[in-house]
């Protein structure tokens, strides 16, 4: 009977790592920005990309414009920038919906950026 779950646990494991890379992990636009491309001061929004600050979100990465000119991608992959997600916090022109949103993505990557964020 213990080769059963162990059977079962190595098909499950074949499986998945059968699955594209995006299927497996978890998407950044879904679980950081509401499944919206832009995070605005406003919040969540698929047409907020000619609207600064905001966060432009894909599925694996985001990034903080400050304007058309002035990006800070914090969050590419599995890299994750600790210093850029608090510099886009403590910008004087961001609110609560972008500070909400960043705040999580550095607790989710084991990172304190309340200070920053709130």
């Amino acid at each position: 009977m213990t080769q059963r779950p162990f059977a079962i646990a190595l098909c499950v494991l074949l499986i998945s790592s059968a699955l594209p890379h995006e299927a497996q992990a978890a998407s950044y636009k879904k679980t950081y920005c509401g499944d919206a491309e832009f995070v605005t001061n406003d919040g969540a929004s698929d047409d907020g990309g000619s609207i600064y600050p905001h966060l432009h979100c894909d599925s694996r990465w985001i990034t903080f414009s400050k304007s058309d000119n002035n990006q800070k991608n914090f969050l590419n992959g599995t890299t994750f920038l600790k210093e850029q997600a608090i510099q886009a916090c403590q910008d004087e022109a961001v609110q609560l919906p972008i500070k909400q949103a960043i705040n999580k993505i550095c607790s989710d990557n084991g990172q304190d950026c309340a200070a920053a964020c709130t």
